[in-house]
């Protein structure tokens, strides 16, 4: 294994910080003449500012952002034009290659200023420290690591990919060729329940609760169809009785328009509305091809809000709105389309997860020369979704 030193960054780099904007050769889009980018701070493509004709950098670098989104690395080894404190890190590379000290750096927690507006300096950045094994070893570090996030970042746009075509396959299954259907009010498929919170105060509604109660938290972190929840109640805390499964809920009051499929009975908080299928209903509405359907219902409702006031979905509209129902069977058709699709989508964004995991454990133990990297192997799976 390969021995580790110690340096701090202004010895192996040249550290600087951008300016203002080059107002004399600016342009606000691309065009012929304009091709450098102008970088500010900030995220991918929402860090350009402009172009321009300058090159100030043309040297692989390293950039960290100074404010706002303070301490996000990024690697640059393209010409550019850095304005706003943008601070910019080129290295000697005889000591450290770009892209190993672009992986050290993205992995290194820096801290701005406590006073006034947050804000990162060059002496605060060139103060770090950074172990540099010899330039085969880095080398061969980055190899690994280029390897697993270009893999993640496959994974990534594939799974980009499959959500416009899922947004196209509901634009055509579920509006375009959907004219002919009947019009049917949602009060006349489905009863509507808001849900609540037990009281916190009374211990025993929530101590040792086996009751899914579902906030939107659940929604962010597991999906859109949902069997449990992260929170649970006891049976004293039930008002009555519990919603049944194969629900609806929608949000319908301060985040518009968040849905999910509920496939266990349960409770939720009261920023939602519980749809359930009216008993005489249930032979001429598939619940999954609903729950599909939801996500033009819910863009409806974030347009059709009460004015003034806490922020709530106009409910009388709502309850009256039309949707179009196609036969029965042709509804089972479009919900197992859609929802083959949707499934394709999980798997890759699962893929996605997993990958990335894989490579922030090699980015923290490759950059402290935990491994022998003579033993590590990568394989790129095929076939896993």
């Amino acid at each position: 294994m390969s021995s580790y030193n110690s340096f701090k960054l202004f010895e192996i780099a040249n550290i600087s910080a951008g300016g203002d904007v080059p107002k004399k050769a600016f342009s606000k889009e691309k065009k012929s003449g304009f091709t450098i980018p102008i970088v500010s701070n900030g995220i991918g493509d929402e860090a350009i500012y402009g172009y321009t004709n300058i090159e100030k950098i043309s040297e692989p670098c390293v950039t960290i952002a100074a404010r706002g989104t303070i301490g996000y690395a990024a690697f640059r080894d393209e010409p550019f034009y850095p304005i706003v404190r943008l601070i910019c890190v080129i290295p000697n590379q005889k000591k450290v290659i770009p892209k190993y000290l672009y992986y050290y750096l993205s992995n290194t927690r820096f801290f701005g200023t406590t006073a006034g507006i947050s804000q990162l300096t060059v002496p605060m950045v060139s103060k770090n420290d950074i172990k540099i094994p010899d330039l085969e070893t880095q080398r061969k570090i980055v190899e690994i690591l280029d390897q697993v996030a270009t893999l993640r970042d496959q994974y990534a746009k594939l799974s980009e990919l499959e959500v416009t075509k899922l947004k196209t396959l509901k634009y055509e299954l579920l509006y375009t060729k959907n004219q002919t259907g009947k019009a049917v009010k949602l009060k006349d498929l489905f009863d509507f329940k808001t849900g609540y919170t037990p009281s916190k105060s009374i211990p025993e509604y929530w101590d040792n609760g086996s009751i899914p109660w579902f906030r939107m938290e659940d929604i962010r972190k597991n999906g859109r169809i949902l069997s449990d929840s992260i929170q649970h109640v006891s049976k004293s805390a039930i008002k009555g009785k519990l919603f049944p499964a194969n629900s609806i809920i929608m949000s319908t009051t301060a985040t518009i328009g968040e849905y999910a499929l509920l496939t266990s009975d349960s409770l939720a908080n009261q920023q939602f509305t519980f749809l359930t299928r009216k008993v005489n209903c249930c032979d001429c509405i598939n619940i999954v091809y609903f729950y599909h359907y939801c996500s033009i219902l819910s863009e409806w409702c974030k347009r059709n809000v009460n004015s003034g006031g806490l922020l709530a979905v106009d409910m009388k509209a709502f309850e009256n709105y039309k949707m179009k129902l196609p036969a029965i069977d042709e509804q089972v058709k479009i919900a197992k389309i859609l929802s083959m699709q949707e499934q394709k989508i999980n798997c890759l964004d699962k893929m996605v997860d997993c990958v990335q995991r894989q490579y922030k454990y090699l980015l923290n133990h490759l950059l402290n020369g935990d491994f022998d990297l003579g033993k590590i192997r990568l394989e790129e799976k095929e076939g896993l979704c």
